[in-house]
Order: C-alpha cells, then sequence, then structure tokens
C-alpha cells in the first residue's frame, strides 16, 4: 500500500467512527467545539443539495482544472454558497458556488501569487507539504464517509503543514486534521 493509499484509508477510518483518534497515522478527530460552524450554517448545510465535492467540481471546471486550495461554506447572507479558492499556473481563483443549484456565482476574482498576501502565499506553500494527499482527496474521502464538508484548509499545525477539514456527520460538526508521515 502507497503514502497516498494509506493517508486515504486513514481518513476514511476516522471519518467513519466520529470517536475514534488516529493520530499514529496521520488524522485526529479534535472533537466538537461549538464555534466549528455557526447554527444558521449548520442547518443550511444539511438542506443544501450540493455537496462540496460537487461546489468543487464547478470551481475546477471555470478555472480550466485549478487545485482545490480552500473551501468554506457560508450561509451568512441569506444565500448558502461554497466559497471556493482554486490555484494554477501561480495564479489564484476565488469564487462563490451557490449551495443549492451548483451553478458559479459572478465571475470569480483572479489574483496572481505574487501579489497575495503573506497568509495566503504560506497557504499555497502548505499545498506543497502535504504531498501524499490532494486537499480534494481528503474532501472526497471525508464525503464518502457520509460526512458533509463545510470547510477545508491547510494550516500550519504545531510547526507542520496539515489539511484541516469541518465535517458534518448526523449533525454533529468535527474538525478533522490530516497530517502527513514520513517513516
Amino acid at each position: 500500500m502507497n503514502l497516498t493509499t494509506t493517508a486515504t484509508a486513514a481518513l476514511l477510518l476516522a471519518t467513519a467512527s466520529w470517536g475514534a483518534t488516529a493520530s499514529t497515522v496521520g488524522l485526529t478527530n479534535a472533537g466538537q467545539p461549538a464555534s466549528l460552524i455557526s447554527l444558521n450554517d449548520l442547518k443550511a448545510v444539511q438542506e443544501s443539495k450540493v455537496t462540496a465535492r460537487q461546489a468543487i467540481a464547478a470551481a475546477q471546471a471555470r478555472s480550466n482544472g485549478g487545485d482545490l486550495v480552500d473551501l468554506k461554506f457560508d450561509a451568512s447572507t441569506g444565500t448558502p454558497v461554497y466559497k471556493v479558492r482554486t490555484r494554477r499556473d501561480l495564479t489564484v481563483w476565488d469564487s462563490e458556488i451557490d449551495a443549492r443549484t451548483g451553478q458559479v456565482i459572478g465571475a470569480g476574482a483572479t489574483t496572481p501569487e505574487a501579489q497575495l498576501g503573506d497568509d495566503d502565499r504560506s497557504e499555497l506553500a502548505g499545498l506543497v507539504r502535504v504531498p501524499s494527499a490532494s486537499l480534494l482527496q481528503a474532501v472526497v474521502t471525508a464525503e464518502n464517509s457520509g460526512g458533509k464538508v463545510v470547510s477545508a484548509e491547510v494550516e500550519e499545525i504545531n510547526g507542520r503543514s496539515a489539511y484541516e477539514l469541518i465535517v458534518v456527520k448526523n449533525g454533529s460538526p468535527r474538525r478533522l486534521v490530516y497530517r502527513t508521515h514520513y517513516h
């Protein structure tokens, strides 16, 4: 089994059994703090017809196949959307995808990486340092376990880059952290 397969299997195992901690294989289930997702977003994501994977596919189609950098579900404006950021050819594209229809809202915004702030450039650099699975693979695996992904991003955790996902399953939000381990 290669590192990608092992990492994906670890993510699937951890999302299938919410109470388990699998830090030895690169994933920790960090519990259910109340601040993970607003009650408004929790209700809206459970009612939304579009999954994070479908929103990512719509964004990638519009951005000519850009890699997923960041995804966040947001219902604060009344229309539930996935805010999606993709990257391709040293350019990022930010867009919103309607969580009810899967349609891209507006034209989005394209920004050369050189014009991004330090935090955004650091997030992009983190994508390179988590090589065993893509952020999209982590989203797909979490959704295949029956969860709805409401957030997916690269974070610096204890000095190492990791993928952090907020996943809702059975009405309960969980923070999942995916780290690679080299032996």
